[in-house]
Parts: C-alpha cells; sequence; structure tokens
C-alpha cells in the first residue's frame, strides 16, 4: 500500500506527517532529479483530477470533504509544505490518496480516520504506465462491501471503476 499527502502520524509527539521514500528521495537529490516545482505541479494536476471525479459521481459527499477540510484547517494534498495557507484553493478536497499495486489484499475493515467519505477506485494499468481499457490480465481484483453485500469483480470491469463510501461506517475490504 502506498500513500501521497498528509495523514495523521503514527509517529509520538507528531501530529501530521507527509508519506516519504526516504530512500528515493535521498537518491534523487544527490542526481539532481528532484525538481519541487515539478513535483508540485504533478500533485495539482492529480488533485484537479481527483477533485473533478469525485464532484461529478458525487457531489453531496465532496462538498462535505471540501467543508471538513476548511473548516478544520488541514492542508490539501496540492499542499508540498504544511505552512502553505495560501495555497487553498476551491478544489481541494482531500488531504491524502492511498492506493496499492500488485494484487494487495487486506481483511475486513471500517476507517477510523476523520474523513466520512473515500473515493475508491479500480484503476487497470499496463506496465507502460497507460491505463488499460480493455484486454487487461488482473489478478485479484475483488472489493466487497460486507454491511451493504456488495460484491465488485473488477477484472469484469471494461475500464475505470469508482465507489464513494462512509469506511468509517461501512465495513469492506479489497483485493485489488
Amino acid at each position: 500500500m502506498y500513500a501521497e499527502g498528509w495523514r495523521k502520524a503514527q509517529v509520538p509527539n507528531q501530529i501530521v506527517g507527509r508519506y516519504i521514500n526516504q530512500t528515493k528521495l535521498n537518491q534523487q537529490v544527490k542526481k539532481n532529479e528532484l525538481n519541487q516545482d515539478e513535483e508540485e505541479a504533478g500533485f495539482m494536476k492529480m488533485g484537479f483530477f481527483l477533485s473533478r471525479v469525485f464532484q461529478e459521481i458525487a457531489s453531496g459527499a465532496y462538498e462535505s470533504c471540501k467543508s471538513y477540510l476548511k473548516e478544520h484547517s488541514l492542508p490539501s494534498l496540492f499542499q508540498i509544505n504544511f505552512n502553505q495557507k495560501d495555497n487553498y484553493c476551491p478544489d481541494n478536497f482531500s488531504s491524502v490518496i492511498i492506493y496499492t499495486i500488485n494484487d494487495f489484499s487486506n481483511k475486513a475493515h471500517v476507517d477510523n480516520d476523520s474523513d466520512n467519505w473515500t473515493l475508491i477506485g479500480f484503476i487497470p494499468i499496463r506496465k507502460n504506465g497507460k491505463i488499460a481499457y480493455k484486454d487487461f490480465d488482473v489478478e485479484g481484483g475483488e472489493f466487497v462491501i460486507r454491511d451493504l453485500q456488495v460484491f465488485l469483480d473488477l477484472p469484469r470491469v471494461e475500464g475505470i471503476a469508482l465507489v464513494v463510501l462512509r469506511t468509517s461506517e461501512l465495513k469492506y475490504q479489497g483485493d485489488c
């Protein structure tokens, strides 16, 4: 499981932190391959895309997430540094994106995060990094919302599948 953005810290006496692969970051800095402007532009592009998608499929949940972020003065996914107060924009709705690859699975669980809503997506990606809209071979790829008795067989979906749910109230699990 991978994460980009801000989450409550798992480290004692630390309130919030940004997920960073320190080894990779050190290598990039040493090779002069890290460009903070490009990194920030990448977050902005991803954030705007996710914001548009979330707003189109679940506008009420989207507005709830935006309000929560603003009311609690939480950093947005767009922010590279925590103290960027002037970096707020109307499309901010989340502090973090979490993703999995290579047949990740977890047990049925309820999230205890403070967010009420979660946008969950299944995006089949080829080895070349392009989206596989059809003719893709996926191992695993099941998603279960136990409390609603919903089973999604994601390899049968042609293209992208998106689900919005209250992961703080509903037990779910993925094998993606």
